[in-house]
C-alpha cells in the first residue's frame, strides 16, 4: 500500500457508488414504479449517477498505463485475469441464481445465456446479460486487449501516436454518424472501436503522463477528450445534456487537479485501500441483488431507509465476498501464475 494512489481508491468508491444509487433511483422506478426517496434534490442528483461509468474508464486509462509498463505481455494477461476473474465467477453464479429464484417474472436470461456470461467476455456474444452492468466489462476488455497489442508487437513506447488515432478515428466516426448516418460505416466503426467511450480512456491515458511522464503538448488532450465526450455521450430521458457535460467537466477537472497539484492522501491508508478494493465486486454485484432487497424491504419499511439498510448490507456483502473470497484466490493465483513469470 506504500505506494498506492488512495486518490484513485476514493474516486473508484465514489464511481461504483453512484453507479449504484443510479440503479437504485432510476433502475428501481423504472422496474417497480417506486420512488424510494420522495426528494427533488437527491433524485436530480442520482438521477446522473450513470456517469460514475465515465469516471471507472478514466481511471481505468490512468491505471493500465501505470501497470502495463511494468509487465511483459504475458504478466498483462495473467494480471488482470487475476483483477477480473476470481470475483467474477462467483458473482456472476449468485447474481443469476438470486434473479432466476426471486424476480423470474422480470428476469430473463437463459441458462446458455448464463453460461456464456460466465466467461466473462460474454456480452460478446449473448443479448441478455446476467447483470445489465456487464456491458462495461466488453469496453474495458477491448481497452486491455489494445494494450496488449502494443506490448506484445513493442509498441508501447509508441502509444501517444495510437491514442491520437484512436482520438481522431473516434472524432470521425461521430461526426460521420451523425452528419452522414446513410453511410452505415460510421456506426459499424463506432461499435467495434468503441469510439463513443474512447475519450474517457484515452484522457485517463494523458492524464498518467501528465503525472509521470509529460511532454509538450500532453496536458491539451485532455481537454479534446472532454469536448469529444460531452458531444458523444448519450443521455437517457430526463437527462440534460447541459448537466451531463458538466458532470464531465468536473470529472476532467479533477483528474487536472490530482495530476497537476500533486494532492496526496495520507491518513487511514488501509481504509481507502479497502474502499478501492471492494469497487469491483460493489459494481458486479449490486444491481439484481440490491433490488431484490429493495422489493423486500420497501413493503416494511419507508423507501429512504430501506434504500440505506440495502445499500448499507450490499457493502457489507462485497467487503465479505473481498475478505473471504476474492482477496484469498487472488493471492494463490498471482502466487502460482504471476509471480512465477517474474522469477
Amino acid at each position: 500500500m506504500k505506494d498506492r494512489l488512495h486518490e484513485l481508491d476514493i474516486l473508484r468508491f465514489i464511481a461504483a457508488f453512484s453507479v449504484m444509487m443510479f440503479h437504485y433511483y432510476a433502475g428501481f422506478y423504472n422496474s417497480q414504479h417506486v420512488l424510494l426517496v420522495n426528494n427533488n434534490i437527491f433524485n436530480s442528483i442520482w438521477a446522473y449517477g450513470n456517469q460514475g461509468v465515465s469516471l471507472f474508464f478514466v481511471i481505468s486509462g490512468f491505471v493500465i498505463l501505470l501497470t502495463a509498463n511494468k509487465q511483459s505481455p504475458k504478466q498483462f494477461v495473467i494480471a488482470r485475469f487475476i483483477r477480473l476473474y476470481p470475483v467474477f465467477l462467483p458473482l456472476c453464479i449468485f447474481s443469476f441464481l438470486v434473479g432466476k429464484i426471486f424476480t423470474p417474472s422480470i428476469y430473463h436470461v437463459s441458462v446458455s445465456e448464463f453460461l456464456i456470461n460466465t466467461t466473462l467476455i460474454g456480452s460478446f456474444f449473448t443479448k441478455h446479460m446476467v447483470s445489465d452492468v456487464y456491458w462495461t466489462l466488453r469496453v474495458e476488455i477491448f481497452f486491455y486487449a489494445m494494450i496488449y497489442g502494443l506490448l506484445y508487437f513493442d509498441q508501447l513506447k509508441y502509444i501517444r501516436k495510437y491514442l491520437n488515432l484512436w482520438l481522431i478515428l473516434s472524432l470521425i466516426t461521430y461526426i460521420g454518424a451523425l452528419y452522414f448516418n446513410y453511410f452505415k460505416i460510421f456506426s459499424a466503426v463506432r461499435y467495434v472501436f468503441l469510439t463513443q467511450y474512447s475519450y474517457f480512456f484515452i484522457a485517463g491515458c494523458y492524464f498518467y503522463f501528465i503525472k509521470y511522464d509529460r511532454k509538450k503538448y500532453d496536458i491539451l488532450y485532455p481537454v479534446v477528450c472532454a469536448i469529444g465526450a460531452m458531444l458523444a455521450t448519450r443521455y437517457f430521458t430526463g437527462q440534460s445534456r447541459v448537466v451531463g457535460s458538466i458532470i464531465i467537466s468536473c470529472i476532467f477537472i479533477l483528474f487536472y487537479y490530482l495530476c497537476l497539484k500533486k494532492a496526496s492522501v495520507k491518513n487511514n491508508s488501509s481504509f481507502y485501500y479497502y474502499l478501492g478494493e471492494i469497487t469491483y465486486p460493489l459494481y458486479l454485484v449490486h444491481d439484481i441483488t440490491g433490488t431484490v432487497l429493495l422489493i423486500f424491504f420497501s413493503k416494511y419499511i419507508p423507501g429512504w431507509l430501506a434504500l440505506i439498510l440495502v445499500s448499507f448490507l450490499i457493502i457489507l456483502f462485497v467487503l465479505l465476498v473481498y475478505l473471504y473470497i476474492e482477496k484469498p484466490v487472488r493471492r494463490i493465483l498471482r502466487e502460482r501464475l504471476l509471480i512465477k513469470t517474474t522469477t
